[in-house]
This record gives C-alpha cells, sequence and structure tokens, in this order.
C-alpha cells in the first residue's frame, strides 16, 4: 500500500510539474498556443489565420507600392503636360509674330531642352523600376537618336504589355503602364 500511495503521488506531482511548465511557459512567451499539441483545434485556427495574415501583409505591400508608383506616374504626366503646352504657348505665339527674330531663335534653342526633359521624365525609375516600361521594367523605355547633340528621334522599347499587381484576390491593378 505505501508502493501505491508513494507511485499516487509521484504520479500526482509529474501532472502538477507538467502543468505548471505549460503555465510558466505560457506566462513567459505571453502565448496560450506553444505548440500543437497545447489546443490542436486552436493551433490549426491560428496556423489558418496566421496564413492569412501573411497574405494580408502581401496584399498591403503590394497596395502601397501600387500607391506610391501610381503617385509618381500622376506627377510625371503632369510635368510631361505642363512642359508641352508651355512649349505650345510659345510655339502659337512665335507663329503669330509675338517674338522677334531673336526671340524664335532662342524658342528654338529651347525645344531640344523640352524634348530632353521630357524623356528624361518618361524614363523615369521609382523604387528600381521604369514606370512607363510596361511589363519590362528593368530597362528604360525611350531611347534617343541625336545628332550634333540635338533629339532627331525617340524610340519606345519598352515591353509591349501592362505589368500587373494583384491587390486583393481577384482585384488587379495595372501599375507599370505601356508607354508606347
Amino acid at each position: 500500500m505505501n508502493g501505491t500511495l508513494s507511485n499516487n503521488v509521484s504520479f500526482a506531482l509529474n501532472l502538477h510539474y507538467g502543468a505548471m511548465a505549460r503555465l510558466q511557459e505560457q506566462a513567459y512567451t505571453g502565448l496560450r498556443i506553444n505548440r500543437v499539441s497545447d489546443d490542436p483545434s486552436a493551433a490549426y485556427q491560428v496556423l489558418g489565420l496566421n496564413s492569412q495574415k501573411r497574405s494580408l501583409k502581401n496584399y498591403m505591400d503590394n497596395i502601397s507600392e501600387a500607391t506610391s508608383v501610381l503617385e509618381v506616374s500622376t506627377s510625371v504626366i503632369n510635368n510631361i503636360t505642363s512642359a508641352i503646352s508651355d512649349t505650345n504657348v510659345q510655339l502659337t505665339q512665335t507663329i503669330s509674330g509675338t517674338y522677334d527674330e531673336n526671340e524664335r531663335r532662342s524658342f528654338a534653342e529651347r525645344i531640344n531642352d523640352v524634348l530632353e526633359q521630357v524623356v528624361s521624365l518618361a524614363n523615369t525609375r521609382h523604387l528600381g523600376q521604369y514606370i512607363f516600361g510596361g511589363s519590362n521594367t528593368a530597362s528604360a523605355p525611350y531611347a534617343v537618336q541625336r545628332t550634333n547633340g540635338e533629339i532627331t528621334s525617340v524610340t519606345y522599347q519598352g515591353g509591349s504589355q501592362q505589368r500587373d499587381i494583384e491587390l486583393a484576390p481577384g482585384i488587379i491593378s495595372n501599375t507599370y503602364n505601356v508607354g508606347e
């Protein structure tokens, strides 16, 4: 009988020691579930939620990237539009005879500078990628041919397909556009 009582006390102490060790681990980690055996059903739910959390983080990162790229694209397009609009106004004034001969020559020389500016803007990189290169974001989408240092032609050499980013399940945004 002493052996049985001793075995029962020893068994009970081991159970309490194990329970205490689990409670200490929970207190230390701040987690109720530290391994699958703590609560298999809840652990399965936690694994599913962790997977969903990673997926949502990827979508949030994609949304952040798309927003950033679209903001830069909008700014670049506004700058190009402004440069072309200003040039168009000056060209109209030049043709109408508003400017004298010296001013017309000066304006003609500035046109190459405007072209350089527009090409530079069109070849804008953001987050290490060309924003108007379509599916080819690794190389400059616009190549310039020059004669005597002045632009004579510009050719598009970017990708012919847009580069899409998935923002949420089934929601795709064409963030890197084809600039052709």
